[in-house]
């Protein structure tokens, strides 16, 4: 009796030419142009650039975080293999920058730790999350939201503790455990994350008013978030410094991704479409926490600055090149 083979599931982006991969990328980052000019033109000024990123960071992409723990089984949500994963491959690359930083440029422990942060730090919420997921489909929503979990909680924390080392900020260690509060538990992606597990841990279903409330702020995240990326480059300082800048860019765009990609899969062995998510989730550009950062203690935000703002620009051509380069 012949048996019949059961046809293979095809691959998220299987068989998609460079140039379908580049059109699917496009209007994301044409959006971002769209805030970016508007930005450059004032017809956005920075008041109202501050106020849309307070709309999507406290608001938006918290509701749309909690959604994606809260409805989905618990079961689903509760992956150490991956979350170690990913932290590993994090502390690889923001080790290898702070060390290169410190070796080669000649900079601060706190410059040198931001230097690694903008080279591990993705920006998962804004950008990673409406253009990955828009790839691979919602599954890729829970793994991306979890490396949120492990950049806020770990590495955010860590780049915390060397600045405020760095700048003499720390008199008392109550006084660093407060900065560690503000930063990182009080952080609201943190926090809608928690509740949104806890909410799935409970197995209930969101009541009617809550359901519809979060909807539609967790519908204005992605349009809302991707313009404000624009905008808010088209307002900040561009500096020099040819090494420091490349080094980020480089780290981000090339290291970040490489190294993710030889964790996911010959280090952990997560599961595939996991794995993808992550891989491309750190082929996106620097998050602007970083720049927030640098400007808050006052050490190297120019070229923290610069930095995003180029692996923003690059980011369309290395991240097509980077789907190409995984044979999806």
């Amino acid at each position: 009796m012949r048996t019949l083979r059961q046809p293979s599931t095809p691959h998220p982006l299987a068989a998609r030419p460079v140039l379908t991969t580049f059109l699917i990328s496009l209007p994301f980052f044409a959006l971002i142009a769209c805030g970016y000019v508007a930005g450059r033109i004032r017809l956005i000024p920075a008041p109202a650039v501050a106020g849309l990123n307070t709309f999507v960071f406290y608001f938006a992409l918290p509701a749309l975080l909690f959604r994606t723990m809260a409805l989905r089984p618990f079961a689903d949500l509760y992956h150490p293999t991956f979350l170690a994963a990913w932290l590993t491959a994090g502390l690889i690359v923001y080790g290898a920058v702070l060390l290169c930083a410190r070796l080669f440029l000649g900079v601060s422990l706190g410059g040198a730790a931001l230097f690694g942060l903008g080279a591990e730090f993705s920006n998962s919420g804004y950008l990673g999350i409406p253009l990955v997921v828009n790839l691979l489909g919602p599954g890729a929503t829970v793994p991306i939201a979890l490396t949120i979990v492990v950049d806020v909680v770990v590495m955010l924390a860590l780049t915390l503790v060397l600045a405020e080392l760095s700048t003499g900020g720390v008199r008392h260690p109550l006084a660093l455990v407060r900065t560690l509060v503000r930063g990182v538990l009080l952080n609201p992606l943190a926090l809608s994350i928690a509740a949104g597990m806890a909410v799935s841990w409970l197995g209930q279903p969101l009541p009617g008013p809550l359901d519809v409330f979060t909807g539609l702020l967790a519908g204005a995240t992605g349009p809302a978030a991707l313009f404000l990326i624009g905008a808010a480059l088209a307002i900040r300082p561009i500096a020099r410094g040819v090494g420091a800048v490349g080094l980020m860019v480089t780290g981000k765009l090339v290291l970040h991704p490489l190294v993710v990609t030889a964790v996911m899969v010959f280090a952990f062995r997560v599961p595939p479409l996991w794995a993808l998510a992550a891989m491309l989730n750190a082929a996106i550009p620097t998050a602007a926490n970083v720049f927030v950062l640098a400007e808050r203690y006052g050490v190297q935000a120019e070229r923290v600055s610069t930095a995003i703002f180029l692996s923003t620009v690059l980011a369309l051509a290395t991240f097509t090149g980077f789907v190409r380069l995984l044979g999806v």
